[in-house]
């Protein structure tokens, strides 16, 4: 695509709205001008985020104007520019953050010259749009993480919480709301609108989450901390500890829970024995969720036969450092609900699933050109047709399995968002038969993917360090690499040799012990390094 000299984004505003509303308060923060369109405007050039083009396309009253003529435009891009310049392929940290690709939330942005009627943005959004009449209710869509924030605090006050199937709003009774109430809705960007009708629909329930800190688990950093952060903090959850014993065990700080959530860790079983996977898959069928993320999480569930999926290996000259791509949504899961037909996933050399034959595959790459991705990624074709999240049924629970980290620095707000879909999955249906016990056998198709040997470990909860240099230049590399560690792998493709280092406790590149001085090496002896990431 031919460079654009940007003059203006546009947040459109047609879901999503509070975190629509979070990101303009992000930017108020640094001293941004951000503008309300007050009349619709047509945008002659407009390019769509996800490298698509419209033209005269229309941006409807509500949405929101940010013009790069003010000081703050370097920020500005920096915040929201849709593909990062990359200037050399050397990265300690992630290649993109977009922050609309992180929200998921629809943006354009365009060089034409505009003047549309707008006004200025000059305080927060959200709170209750009128006052019900009593007997009445509130509504909102909890379609944004921040609904999602504003629902566990309501359900975490006593409030009666209810999903109204017609509307798809979710409801509670006017004398529920308080000044307090009123004032977290407003501090999120949450619109409640307001309705003679009282709340109808099947109640919320508040969960009751177990956080596994068992075998692989770092619980001082990574997702665990993240979900403490997110679940804990700002959902106002009790997160009950549950260990690799209270599961092998059957003891009830893990069976009287009603959601398990399995962070990032070093360990493919988590240590679960077969009589502990037996107990994980019966509680999981009496009605239960298990969430997994990322690599343990996925991993944990396979061994105990809740998934059909397997792990992709990953070629040589692969590489993904911290880019968004698009994915299709399968809506027959409610871990989709309310997400768009195409939306955005940020993937940082995580796991690469195939596609399950015994559950609903909520997010996969698309296999055809629309296919799009941004930031520093090599070799991503072996993402095509994969899936990133995936919905597995076993009696009346499921396992929710994300191959990336949903709470990736509590910053992902769409990850977040379907998080909390999980979390809250309505309860299934099915007979008290099928909540009593889990089924006699595992599906076949999980069973082949559990004996399968267990993917190594080798970059922990972030990734492998990976020196891409020229294929004639191998033996010089290798010659300084053996003087830091004798675990390098070698492979070669299309020229170049890439030399893999496992990274199995996770370290960043501020935090390892020599891969500075590694790189400080190799450019004194005069090697070209074509990639590096650690």
């Amino acid at each position: 695509m031919a460079d654009v000299k940007v003059k203006s984004y546009f947040l459109l505003p047609d879901r999503q709205l509070a975190d629509v509303r979070k990101l303009v308060e992000r930017l108020r923060a640094m001293d941004v001008e951000v503008y309300e369109v007050k009349a619709p405007i047509t945008v002659p050039q407009a390019h769509v985020f996800g490298g698509r083009t419209a033209d005269n396309l229309t941006v409807p009253k509500g949405a929101y104007w940010i013009p790069m003529e003010q000081p703050q435009k370097h920020w500005i891009q920096a915040t929201l520019g849709e593909d990062p310049y990359v200037p050399f392929p050397y990265f300690y940290d992630v290649s993109s953050w977009s922050n609309p690709l992180l929200m998921g939330i629809d943006t354009i942005y365009t060089g034409d010259d505009l003047h549309p009627n707008v006004q200025r943005v000059a305080r927060p959004a959200g709170g209750k749009a009128a006052t019900a009449p009593k007997g009445g209710s509130y509504q909102f869509q909890r379609d944004s993480a921040g609904a999602a924030e504003f629902t566990f605090a309501l359900l975490g006050a006593g409030v009666e919480v209810r999903q109204d199937p017609e509307t798809g709003h979710t409801t509670f009774p006017e004398a529920d709301l308080t000044a307090a109430l009123n004032d977290r809705a407003l501090g999120l960007g949450v619109t409640m609108g307001a309705s003679r009708k009282p709340s109808t629909g099947p109640a919320l329930t508040l969960p009751d989450v177990g956080l596994f800190q068992g075998t692989g688990i770092s619980t001082t950093s990574g997702s665990h901390g993240e979900a403490r952060y997110v679940l804990g903090k700002r959902w106002g959850l009790h997160l009950t500890p549950v260990t690799t014993a209270d599961i092998n065990n059957n003891a009830p700080a893990f069976t009287e829970r009603s959601v398990v959530l399995v962070p990032d860790g070093s360990n493919a079983t988590g240590g679960l024995t077969a009589a502990g996977q037996a107990n994980l898959r019966a509680w999981v069928a009496a009605g239960n969720t298990y969430i997994g993320l990322r690599n343990e999480g996925t991993r944990m569930a396979r061994a105990a036969g809740l998934t059909s999926t397997t792990e992709k290996a990953k070629p040589a000259d692969y590489e993904v450092v911290g880019s968004h791509f698009r994915v299709d949504v399968d809506h027959a899961s409610p871990v989709a609900a309310t997400r768009p037909a195409e939306d955005f996933e940020f993937n940082n050399n995580d796991s690469i699933l195939t596609p399950s034959t015994t559950g609903i595959n909520v997010l996969t790459y698309p296999s055809d050109d629309t296919f799009w991705y941004n930031g520093y990624t090599a070799g991503a074709d072996t993402l095509k047709g994969t899936a990133a999240l995936v919905d597995e049924p076993t009696g009346a629970g499921r396992a929710v399995l994300f191959a990336y980290n949903p709470l990736f620095r509590a910053y992902n707000e769409s990850g977040i968002q379907m998080l909390a879909n999980a979390v809250l999955y309505p309860a299934s249906p099915a007979a008290p038969s099928a909540r009593r016990a889990a089924p006699a056998t595992v599906d076949p198709a999980r069973a082949a993917a559990a004996a399968l040997p267990a993917p190594e470990n080798l970059g922990g909860e972030w990734r492998p360090i990976t020196i891409q240099v020229a294929a004639a230049d191998l033996a010089r590399t290798e010659s300084v690499v053996d003087t830091y560690t004798d675990t390098a792998r070698v492979s070669q493709a299309d020229g170049s040799a890439y030399l893999l280092i496992p990274n199995p406790e996770g370290l960043q590149a501020d935090e390892h012990p020599y891969l500075r001085d590694l790189v400080s090496d190799l450019r004194a002896a005069g090697i070209p390094l074509k990639s590096v990431v650690g």
